[in-house]
């Protein structure tokens, strides 16, 4: 639904809509709507089931004066605002209610949320984890590892602890130009922006182990010379930490611009 006017002897020009996109009946596979007891493998079990929604908005707006016959400027905006919402989707059973993805916008970032690094002050004596922190359910740590945060009080960090932790797209988006004519000549600008997105850090050049390649910035990193729980990376190590490499927040930056 939009609209469109000119105002001004046609010196203001606007232009707005809405719109709602859903797409439903997709098809899916069938992993847990239908128990294994019908005798049929989950890989071969396809239907027309997930459905999801868009809808936002958009906004344009336009200024053009002349102030003579050779000289005329243009000015203008733009604006685009969207929602992304799963609507319903092949899920299992989750122990914890903010674990299902119906509901949840489709560009979400799922994965565990962090109180910086692991400190000296977070073992005892013989190098143990205290006992009044959750135990985490990835191997053994020590200070310099990432410390995430028990989302449901089981006091274990696993699985269970993943949840929503940002969105991997923006959801609003923006621009800004205008165009300056003298004569012949024509100057054109244009900026654009986005808000409301987040990245995640991850491959090689981030989450780096063993004999992998070392980037500049890993020398911020937790060390016995720079013990700061706020590092912007984790203690250095020769093996592969599955404890430091899952998904959270600790990984995450915003990607606004």
């Amino acid at each position: 639904l939009g609209f469109d006017a000119s105002m001004f002897e046609h010196k203001l020009w606007l232009e707005g809509s809405v719109f709602y996109t859903e797409r439903y009946d997709l098809i899916t596979e069938l992993e847990n709507l239908y128990p294994l007891l019908l005798g049929t493998q989950s890989t071969q079990f396809w239907g027309n089931y997930d459905a999801d929604r868009i809808n936002g908005f958009e906004l344009g707006l336009k200024y053009k004066t002349e102030f003579s016959n050779d000289v005329a400027l243009t000015l203008g905006s733009n604006f685009v605002g969207t929602t992304r919402k799963q609507i319903q989707i092949d899920e299992p059973v989750y122990t914890n209610d903010y674990q299902y993805r119906e509901g949840t916008a489709t560009n979400s970032f799922w994965g565990l949320a962090t109180d910086g690094l692991y400190g000296t002050e977070d073992f005892d004596a013989e190098g143990n984890l205290l006992s009044s922190l959750p135990t985490p359910g990835w191997g053994s740590v020590a200070p310099g590892d990432i410390k995430y945060i028990d989302k449901n009080n089981d006091e274990v960090i696993n699985s269970e602890d993943v949840h929503v932790i940002g969105k991997s797209s923006a959801d609003f988006q923006y621009s800004l130009y205008f165009n300056l004519k003298v004569k012949q000549f024509e100057l054109y600008a244009l900026g654009v922006g986005q808000t409301g997105d987040m990245n995640m850090r991850n491959g090689n050049y981030f989450r780096t182990y063993g004999n992998l390649k070392y980037p500049e910035h890993l020398k911020q990193g937790y060390s016995v010379t720079n013990p700061d729980v706020n590092a912007i990376y984790p203690r250095l190590t020769s093996t592969k930490s599955s404890h430091n490499f899952q998904n959270s927040e600790y990984w995450m930056y915003k990607n606004n611009w």
